[in-house]
């Protein structure tokens, strides 16, 4: 730990050391740099350097990051979906127990103006993603791109997780347009498990679950642009979808039968409610490593999260703060990740908000 003499001259201290860097051509400052300390991985804590505490502006950028919680101009009031997208989801075997429906808004929405047990689109400009050039310059901007538009979520309760194939329940149509290899629905689980408290060197992955299913469909612009000639040069998100999608069949696969399904890549932040001592890991990327299952049948590429199979600490968080999660207003958002010049730039999956769950029950 370094003392705080040495934090003052920025001297040896790890914390105290840094380095002059030019910021979007603003004059040199001293900016601490902590690229030396890898991000929480949910299996064993660590993940290679995914997110850079000193962000650097992309000139792909048109607008400013939308802060958790901050309004736009004509999002004082929601509007609600037409149709009742919630009806599609939680309905038949196995998905069974009880269930917690959210009410969909459309359009694009401030999440403080989001009633109780509602949801609603995320916005791209929540997150900053990887851009070209990201291995030596660890630049991030916005996302300008989402391939698949939100369609529902849904809270259900059952004894252990479990896993869902396209007839797992009634989920939303096939579009009618061609989707050209790509996925037309994306389903993902995140398995919380109640009211339990984790233990720090045995994992028990079974139990009481509350299980968070969120549903995607891609859209029309990118199904029709994935069918083009030469669009894998230059749209490389989508040659990323496809060979992360090659890997997959009806029957679930861990990262232990592929390792490059550990590109999968989740967020969550919260605008309000975050304690302090958790506060620098919200809305950090965790890749979903050893937790995760993945299957594609039909046309529905689905991803399972365990999060009992998660690190000590961020099991312990979740139980911790288990009863303030009625509280939160949740930003949410999926992508794959990419590491080379010719994967970049990043592309969210999908982006939703959910609005104070009440209807998860207490401890």
């Amino acid at each position: 730990v370094p003392t705080r003499e040495n934090q003052k001259k920025g001297g040896k201290g790890r914390e105290g050391r840094g380095r002059r860097v030019r910021v979007c051509g603003l004059k040199k400052q001293k900016i601490k740099i902590m690229s030396d300390q890898p991000e929480l991985d949910e299996t064993n804590g660590l993940v290679e350097d995914t997110d850079e505490r000193c962000e650097i502006e992309g000139t792909e950028e048109e607008e400013e990051p939308l802060s958790p919680g901050s309004a736009r101009s004509g999002e004082e009031t929601p509007e609600l979906e037409d149709v009742d997208y919630s009806s599609w989801v939680g309905e038949g075997e196995p998905w069974g127990g009880k269930q917690g429906k959210f009410t969909k808004y459309r359009g694009s929405v401030d999440i403080l103006n989001l009633p109780e047990a509602s949801c609603a689109e995320g916005h791209h400009t929540t997150w900053k993603l990887r851009c070209k050039g990201y291995g030596k310059s660890r630049k991030k901007a916005i996302s300008h791109h989402m391939m698949y538009r939100f369609i529902t979520c849904d809270l259900l309760s059952s004894g252990d997780p479990f896993t869902g194939s396209p007839s797992m329940g009634k989920l939303p149509p096939p579009p009618e347009y061609p989707t050209n290899g790509l996925p037309h629905t994306l389903v993902t689980l995140l398995h919380l498990p109640r009211c339990e408290k984790p233990g720090m060197l045995r994992q028990n992955l079974g139990g009481k679950t509350i299980t968070a299913v969120v549903v995607y469909q891609l859209k029309e612009e990118w199904a029709q642009r994935a069918g083009e000639e030469g669009v894998e040069v230059e749209m490389p998100q989508v040659k990323l979808l496809k060979r992360f999608c090659e890997k997959l069949g009806p029957t679930p696969i861990k990262i232990s039968d592929d390792p490059f399904l550990g590109r999968f890549k989740l967020f969550i932040k919260s605008a309000t409610g975050v304690p302090s001592s958790f506060s620098k890991f919200n809305g950090k990327p965790v890749l979903i490593t050893n937790s995760g299952l993945f299957s594609l049948d039909s046309g529905v590429l689905e991803v399972s999260v365990n999060m009992r199979a998660w690190a000590y600490p961020a099991r312990l968080a979740l139980y911790s703060n288990w009863n303030k999660l009625p509280t939160y207003r949740l930003h949410v958002a999926v992508c794959i990740e990419a590491r080379t010049d010719e994967e970049l730039p990043e592309a969210l999956l999908g982006a939703c908000m959910i609005n104070q769950p009440t209807q998860i029950e207490k401890c």
